[in-house]
Protein backbone atom coordinates (compact mmCIF):
# COMPACT_ATOMS: atom_id res chain seq x y z
CA UNK A 1 0.00 0.00 0.00
CA UNK A 2 1.41 3.42 -0.93
CA UNK A 3 2.11 5.85 1.90
CA UNK A 4 -0.61 8.43 2.56
CA UNK A 5 1.68 11.25 1.51
CA UNK A 6 1.89 9.90 -2.03
CA UNK A 7 -1.86 10.24 -2.73
CA UNK A 8 -3.19 13.42 -4.39
CA UNK A 9 -5.30 15.76 -2.25
CA UNK A 10 -9.09 15.72 -2.65
CA UNK A 11 -10.48 19.20 -3.24
CA UNK A 12 -13.89 18.14 -1.86
CA UNK A 13 -15.58 15.00 -0.50
CA UNK A 14 -19.07 13.50 -0.72
CA UNK A 15 -20.88 11.31 1.79
CA UNK A 16 -20.37 8.26 -0.45
CA UNK A 17 -16.59 8.76 -0.61
CA UNK A 18 -14.48 6.44 1.52
CA UNK A 19 -11.59 6.81 3.93
CA UNK A 20 -9.34 4.25 5.55
CA UNK A 21 -9.76 3.43 9.24
CA UNK A 22 -7.91 1.14 11.61
CA UNK A 23 -10.43 -1.16 13.31
CA UNK A 24 -9.35 -3.97 15.60
CA UNK A 25 -5.85 -3.92 14.15
CA UNK A 26 -7.14 -4.26 10.58
CA UNK A 27 -7.25 -1.54 7.93
CA UNK A 28 -10.80 -1.08 6.63
CA UNK A 29 -12.73 1.50 4.65
CA UNK A 30 -15.64 3.65 5.82
CA UNK A 31 -17.81 6.14 3.98
CA UNK A 32 -17.66 9.83 4.82
CA UNK A 33 -21.36 9.55 5.69
CA UNK A 34 -20.65 6.87 8.29
CA UNK A 35 -17.86 8.97 9.80
CA UNK A 36 -20.12 12.02 9.95
CA UNK A 37 -22.87 10.06 11.69
CA UNK A 38 -20.44 8.59 14.21
CA UNK A 39 -18.85 11.95 15.04
CA UNK A 40 -22.24 13.70 15.30
CA UNK A 41 -23.59 10.97 17.60
CA UNK A 42 -20.49 11.14 19.79
CA UNK A 43 -21.01 14.87 20.22
CA UNK A 44 -24.35 14.14 21.90
CA UNK A 45 -23.90 10.72 23.50
CA UNK A 46 -20.99 9.27 25.47
CA UNK A 47 -20.78 5.50 25.69
CA UNK A 48 -20.50 3.99 29.17
CA UNK A 49 -18.24 0.89 29.05
CA UNK A 50 -20.04 -2.39 29.73
CA UNK A 51 -17.61 -3.10 32.58
CA UNK A 52 -19.36 -0.36 34.58
CA UNK A 53 -22.95 -1.64 34.47
CA UNK A 54 -24.89 -4.86 34.96
CA UNK A 55 -26.74 -6.10 31.88
CA UNK A 56 -29.74 -7.39 33.83
CA UNK A 57 -31.79 -4.56 35.40
CA UNK A 58 -32.01 -4.73 39.18
CA UNK A 59 -35.63 -3.57 39.05
CA UNK A 60 -38.01 -1.79 36.69
CA UNK A 61 -36.31 1.51 37.56
CA UNK A 62 -32.81 0.60 38.75
CA UNK A 63 -29.49 -0.41 37.17
CA UNK A 64 -26.55 -1.70 39.19
CA UNK A 65 -23.27 0.12 38.53
CA UNK A 66 -19.64 -0.39 39.50
CA UNK A 67 -18.67 3.15 38.51
CA UNK A 68 -20.99 6.17 38.22
CA UNK A 69 -18.45 8.65 36.87
CA UNK A 70 -20.03 10.98 34.26
CA UNK A 71 -23.56 10.18 35.51
CA UNK A 72 -25.72 12.77 37.26
CA UNK A 73 -29.35 13.38 38.16
CA UNK A 74 -31.23 14.92 35.26
CA UNK A 75 -29.00 13.59 32.48
CA UNK A 76 -30.56 11.60 29.62
CA UNK A 77 -29.74 7.94 29.23
CA UNK A 78 -30.02 5.83 26.08
CA UNK A 79 -30.09 2.08 26.53
CA UNK A 80 -29.85 -0.50 23.78
CA UNK A 81 -31.79 -3.50 25.07
CA UNK A 82 -33.21 -6.79 23.89
CA UNK A 83 -36.57 -4.97 23.52
CA UNK A 84 -35.16 -2.07 21.51
CA UNK A 85 -33.78 1.38 22.32
CA UNK A 86 -35.01 2.98 25.53
CA UNK A 87 -34.64 6.66 26.44
CA UNK A 88 -34.72 7.52 30.14
CA UNK A 89 -33.77 10.25 32.56
CA UNK A 90 -31.56 9.66 35.59
CA UNK A 91 -33.41 10.45 38.83
CA UNK A 92 -30.93 9.21 41.45
CA UNK A 93 -27.22 8.38 41.49
CA UNK A 94 -25.59 6.26 44.18
CA UNK A 95 -22.11 4.66 44.23
CA UNK A 96 -23.47 1.23 43.27
CA UNK A 97 -26.61 2.00 41.26
CA UNK A 98 -28.71 4.55 39.39
CA UNK A 99 -32.48 5.07 39.30
CA UNK A 100 -34.12 6.04 36.05
CA UNK A 101 -37.50 7.08 34.70
CA UNK A 102 -39.09 6.39 31.34
CA UNK A 103 -40.23 3.04 29.94
CA UNK A 104 -39.97 0.15 32.38
CA UNK A 105 -36.63 -1.66 32.37
CA UNK A 106 -38.34 -4.99 32.96
CA UNK A 107 -36.20 -8.05 32.32
CA UNK A 108 -34.83 -6.73 29.02
CA UNK A 109 -31.08 -7.28 28.85
CA UNK A 110 -28.97 -4.15 28.36
CA UNK A 111 -26.39 -4.39 25.58
CA UNK A 112 -25.21 -0.76 25.42
CA UNK A 113 -25.47 2.37 27.58
CA UNK A 114 -24.94 5.99 26.54
CA UNK A 115 -25.30 9.17 28.58
CA UNK A 116 -26.30 12.44 26.95
CA UNK A 117 -25.85 16.12 27.66
CA UNK A 118 -28.08 18.36 29.85
CA UNK A 119 -29.22 20.45 26.88
CA UNK A 120 -30.85 17.37 25.32
CA UNK A 121 -33.48 17.39 28.10
CA UNK A 122 -36.40 19.80 27.94
CA UNK A 123 -39.99 20.07 29.06
CA UNK A 124 -43.28 21.59 28.07
CA UNK A 125 -46.43 22.60 29.94
CA UNK A 126 -50.14 22.35 29.16
CA UNK A 127 -52.68 24.28 31.23
CA UNK A 128 -56.39 23.90 31.87
CA UNK A 129 -58.14 26.72 33.72
CA UNK A 130 -61.21 26.09 35.86
CA UNK A 131 -62.79 22.72 36.62
CA UNK A 132 -61.41 20.02 34.35
CA UNK A 133 -62.55 16.60 35.52
CA UNK A 134 -66.35 16.64 35.69
CA UNK A 135 -66.45 13.85 33.09
CA UNK A 136 -64.13 11.57 31.15
CA UNK A 137 -62.80 12.86 27.84
CA UNK A 138 -60.00 12.11 25.38
CA UNK A 139 -59.74 15.77 24.34
CA UNK A 140 -59.55 17.85 27.49
CA UNK A 141 -57.64 20.72 25.85
CA UNK A 142 -60.26 21.05 23.12
CA UNK A 143 -63.24 20.65 25.46
CA UNK A 144 -62.15 23.00 28.23
CA UNK A 145 -59.67 25.40 26.64
CA UNK A 146 -60.84 25.32 23.02
CA UNK A 147 -57.24 24.93 21.98
CA UNK A 148 -55.01 22.40 20.25
CA UNK A 149 -51.34 21.46 20.36
CA UNK A 150 -49.17 19.96 17.65
CA UNK A 151 -45.50 19.02 18.10
CA UNK A 152 -43.44 21.14 15.70
CA UNK A 153 -39.88 20.17 16.62
CA UNK A 154 -37.78 17.18 15.57
CA UNK A 155 -38.31 13.68 16.93
CA UNK A 156 -38.13 13.45 20.72
CA UNK A 157 -38.67 10.80 23.37
CA UNK A 158 -40.98 11.46 26.34
CA UNK A 159 -39.78 10.07 29.69
CA UNK A 160 -42.37 11.34 32.18
CA UNK A 161 -45.42 13.49 32.78
CA UNK A 162 -46.30 15.30 36.01
CA UNK A 163 -49.66 16.76 37.05
CA UNK A 164 -50.71 19.34 39.61
CA UNK A 165 -53.99 21.13 40.34
CA UNK A 166 -54.56 24.29 42.31
CA UNK A 167 -57.80 22.97 43.84
CA UNK A 168 -58.20 19.27 44.62
CA UNK A 169 -61.39 17.31 44.19
CA UNK A 170 -63.41 17.29 47.43
CA UNK A 171 -63.81 13.51 47.44
CA UNK A 172 -62.07 11.31 44.84
CA UNK A 173 -59.18 12.64 42.78
CA UNK A 174 -59.44 12.31 38.98
CA UNK A 175 -57.03 10.33 36.81
CA UNK A 176 -55.31 11.69 33.72
CA UNK A 177 -53.19 10.46 30.85
CA UNK A 178 -51.43 12.10 27.92
CA UNK A 179 -52.23 11.21 24.32
CA UNK A 180 -49.62 11.44 21.58
CA UNK A 181 -51.08 10.98 18.13
CA UNK A 182 -54.18 9.53 19.78
CA UNK A 183 -52.25 6.92 21.81
CA UNK A 184 -51.92 6.81 25.57
CA UNK A 185 -48.46 7.71 26.84
CA UNK A 186 -48.55 6.54 30.46
CA UNK A 187 -48.86 2.94 31.63
CA UNK A 188 -49.62 3.83 35.27
CA UNK A 189 -52.73 2.18 36.73
CA UNK A 190 -53.15 -0.15 33.73
CA UNK A 191 -53.20 2.79 31.35
CA UNK A 192 -55.52 5.04 33.37
CA UNK A 193 -52.55 7.25 34.11
CA UNK A 194 -51.86 9.44 37.13
CA UNK A 195 -54.31 10.26 39.91
CA UNK A 196 -54.08 13.99 40.55
CA UNK A 197 -54.32 14.19 44.33
CA UNK A 198 -53.89 17.14 46.68
CA UNK A 199 -53.90 20.87 46.10
CA UNK A 200 -50.57 22.25 44.87
CA UNK A 201 -49.01 18.78 44.99
CA UNK A 202 -47.10 17.29 42.08
CA UNK A 203 -48.18 13.82 41.00
CA UNK A 204 -45.58 12.11 38.80
CA UNK A 205 -45.96 9.28 36.33
CA UNK A 206 -44.05 6.05 36.94
CA UNK A 207 -43.63 4.67 33.42
CA UNK A 208 -44.24 5.61 29.79
CA UNK A 209 -45.28 3.18 27.09
CA UNK A 210 -42.19 2.36 25.01
CA UNK A 211 -44.30 2.01 21.87
CA UNK A 212 -46.00 5.42 22.32
CA UNK A 213 -43.26 7.55 23.90
CA UNK A 214 -41.65 8.81 20.68
CA UNK A 215 -43.13 12.06 19.45
CA UNK A 216 -42.57 13.07 15.83
CA UNK A 217 -43.02 16.38 14.09
CA UNK A 218 -46.71 17.25 13.61
CA UNK A 219 -47.90 14.69 16.19
CA UNK A 220 -51.02 15.88 18.02
CA UNK A 221 -50.91 16.20 21.83
CA UNK A 222 -53.95 15.98 24.09
CA UNK A 223 -54.86 15.32 27.71
CA UNK A 224 -57.29 12.56 28.64
CA UNK A 225 -59.44 12.37 31.76
CA UNK A 226 -59.67 8.61 32.26
CA UNK A 227 -61.60 8.85 35.55
CA UNK A 228 -63.67 11.85 36.55
CA UNK A 229 -63.36 13.35 40.01
CA UNK A 230 -65.80 12.33 42.69
CA UNK A 231 -67.32 15.81 43.00
CA UNK A 232 -65.84 17.21 39.80
CA UNK A 233 -64.58 20.34 41.53
CA UNK A 234 -60.84 19.85 40.93
CA UNK A 235 -59.63 22.92 39.05
CA UNK A 236 -56.71 24.71 37.40
CA UNK A 237 -54.55 21.89 36.06
CA UNK A 238 -50.92 21.99 34.91
CA UNK A 239 -49.23 19.11 33.13
CA UNK A 240 -45.45 19.12 32.64
CA UNK A 241 -43.95 16.63 30.20
CA UNK A 242 -40.22 15.88 30.06
CA UNK A 243 -38.60 14.70 26.87
CA UNK A 244 -35.20 13.97 25.32
CA UNK A 245 -34.25 15.28 21.90
CA UNK A 246 -31.99 12.68 20.33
Amino acid sequence: MPQFGTYPNASSVATADTVLVLQGGAVKQASIGTVQTTVADASRWTEIPSTRWTASPHSNTQILMSNVTDLAVGLPLRLTTSAGTKYLIITNVQPSYIDVKGPTLGSDSITAMNVGKPEMVSDMNLFVAGSYATATTVQLMKDKMETYYRWRASTAHVVEACFINHVADSTTAPKLNVRIGGNRLLTDDSGNGVQVSGAGTWNDSSFVDLANSTISRNSALELEVTAAGGDGDASDLTMTMTFIVD
